[in-house]
């Protein structure tokens, strides 16, 4: 399947009468998204209206490609096609969290299970049967990530991947 969503693989370069130029990436008409994922397709690139075009490039990044364009359309006109093109995304903003309660770094070990927690997080490694990651608390949130009893360590041994279950725990210790 032929699918680019990145203006790494191709970008359209918009030159304009001033010499300025600027890079976009397509649109597709077809798919409703910024991305070329056929053989042939519409797709449309947003140029500013406040100033004259004068040439359209396509930098095909991919080597031994040979991405072409067969045709092209330049509305000059008031009215906006497709306005989403030009629609900016809201900013995303990013709450200020106030810091987790102050709490001391502590390491407890109970029936095969080691428990590491401080201020920020509280993660539980399973020792029972190997080493595994059975549950990770971000103190930032009041959610949780029970994980599955296999998750945690990965090993690769040539061409062997080996988990946590591959592993025996003969004894732990803790010091403080």
């Amino acid at each position: 399947p032929f699918e680019l969503s990145d203006v790494g693989a191709m970008a359209m370069e918009l030159v304009y009468a001033d010499g300025e130029s600027e890079f976009a990436f397509p649109y597709s008409l077809a798919d409703g998204g910024f991305r070329v994922q056929r053989t042939c397709g519409a797709y449309a690139v947003a140029a500013d209206p406040s100033r004259e075009l004068a040439e359209v490039i396509l930098h095909d990044r991919i080597p031994g490609s040979s991405l072409s364009i067969a045709a092209a359309t330049v509305n000059t006109g008031e009215t906006r096609v497709l306005p989403e093109l030009f629609e900016e995304p809201e900013h995303v903003r990013v709450p200020d969290l106030p810091l987790p309660a102050e709490r001391a770094p502590s390491v407890r070990e109970r029936g095969g299970k080691v428990t590491l927690s401080n201020r920020y997080y509280r993660v539980i490694l399973d020792l029972r049967a190997g080493l595994s990651i059975p549950h990770i608390k971000s103190r930032w949130t009041d959610t949780h990530l029970d994980l599955d009893a296999r998750s945690g360590l990965e090993v690769l041994a040539g061409d062997t991947l080996l988990t946590g279950r591959a592993f025996k725990t003969r004894s732990e210790t803790i010091e403080e």
